[in-house]
């Protein structure tokens, strides 16, 4: 996935084009890598489809990147440099988060979402951060964590916070769907399954 989208391009292009803070200039290649996104946020859960739509557009268009040329100091551009740098790391991890929803959606197989992960070729630092956007965003968050990361999450206490509130609001929404239609509401209406 990352051959298709160069993010330094992207960001290079913005930081170009736009010399003022306070407009964005919606440029073509990052609308393309932001709905890469929009077209599969079905992926995420239903109540963070939105958040992770804009999160992402907050990256892409962050005011940080688009500061007008001329006007930096070696000092500033030290530190945008390393800005840019957390940035596209960033949204990396989002298109390697996203190639995993899309590997699990795809085929329903934990074994092509290991083979995605072996050809991810990610660090303690990147699964880390695989992990926390599964977690925060995806339908499958869980389940990969179990699967996948569980040593991470023994490791890491914001992670294991992250799953633990996860698995919580899991098993609320299944005891509300139980409550609402399910096997109660069923036996006091006196309906057999």
């Amino acid at each position: 996935m990352r051959k298709e989208i160069n993010l330094e391009e992207i960001l290079a292009e913005i930081r170009v084009k736009n010399t003022n803070q306070e407009e964005f200039v919606r440029i073509e290649k990052a609308e393309e890598f932001i709905d890469q996104f929009r077209e599969n946020k079905n992926l995420c859960l239903p109540k963070k489809q939105e958040k992770f739509i804009n999160y992402l557009e907050s990256l892409i268009y962050s005011p940080l990147i688009v500061i007008e040329k001329e006007k930096k100091s070696p000092y500033l551009s030290k530190i945008l440099n390393t800005i840019d740098f957390e940035i596209m790391d960033e949204c990396y991890a989002y298109l390697d988060a996203l190639e995993i929803m899309k590997a699990y959606d795809q085929t329903n197989s934990w074994e092509e979402v290991k083979n995605t992960l072996i050809k991810q070729e990610h660090t303690k630092y990147s699964m880390e951060s695989i992990l926390e956007i599964l977690l925060e965003y995806a339908n499958i968050g869980v389940d990969f964590a179990n699967l996948f990361a569980s040593s991470l999450l023994e490791e890491n206490r914001e992670l294991k916070r992250m799953m633990q509130e996860r698995v919580r609001e899991e098993m609320e929404n299944t005891n509300t769907k139980e409550r609402k239609g399910g096997k109660h509401e069923r036996e006091i209406r006196g309906i057999k399954k």
